[in-house]
């Protein structure tokens, strides 16, 4: 029940935060991409930063969110499957530190190591099939393999999975090295603040040996 619980909810918070990264993604890419033009030909960002200022008023707002179909989901896959199982397995393995005195932050390191492992393949994917629908060479006649449609990417992948799924780690290190490194610092440093400890007080301390009203 309690995997139900813990699972449900860091899905729900998985899916309803995995969109806000892509706007900056879609900046970072515009602004480099604004560089290959010709000097008459460019938008005039001065910086990723300036191209998320400026692109909601000279493209729209919803231009931020181009092609974002395949990272929202890697996103929200490989948050919430990671948050999931790190807070299960810090759940299972705490007698670990409490009882046979080994070392937390070597007990968190096996946990996020083994939680990120799983977010990563249940969530890179996702990442890898926008990256080939970027950059893959058109079929001949100039044809798009997935006809231009991230969504027609996300159902090949759906389609395809089980066959390619070797296929579909590709370039995985350059992944984690730019984006996925971030990640594991960000869940490290949350969980040195307690968002995955379920109570905040010290386990060896007197309130929980003995009750409250017996600490005297």
């Amino acid at each position: 029940m309690n995997l139900l619980k813990y699972g449900g909810l860091c899905f729900i918070s998985g899916f309803a935060s995995a969109m806000f990264g892509i706007p900056f993604q879609v900046a970072r890419k515009a602004y480099f991409a604004d560089l290959t033009w010709p000097a008459e030909l460019r938008k005039g960002y001065r910086s990723p930063l300036h191209a998320l200022l400026k692109i909601p008023f000279t493209e729209g707002p919803l231009f931020l969110f181009k092609g974002g179909l395949p990272v929202y989901l890697g996103n929200a896959l490989l948050t919430s499957w990671t948050f999931s199982m790190y807070t299960w397995l810090k759940n299972k393995t705490f007698f670990l530190w409490v009882y046979n005195d080994i070392p937390y932050n070597m007990c968190k390191v096996a946990n996020i190591g083994a939680s990120f492992a799983i977010g990563s393949i249940m969530g890179y994917p996702f990442y890898r099939v926008k990256d080939m629908m970027d950059n893959w060479p058109k079929e001949r006649g100039g044809r798009c393999t997935f006809e231009g449609s991230y969504w027609n990417a996300v159902k090949w992948l759906r389609l395809n999975y089980e066959n390619y799924s070797t296929n579909l780690l590709t370039g995985y290190w350059t992944w984690f090295r730019k984006q996925g490194s971030i990640f594991l610092i960000a869940i490290w440093i949350a969980d040195n603040y307690g968002i995955f400890t379920n109570n905040m007080t010290d386990f060896n301390t007197i309130d929980n040996i003995v009750g409250e009203g017996e600490s005297d």
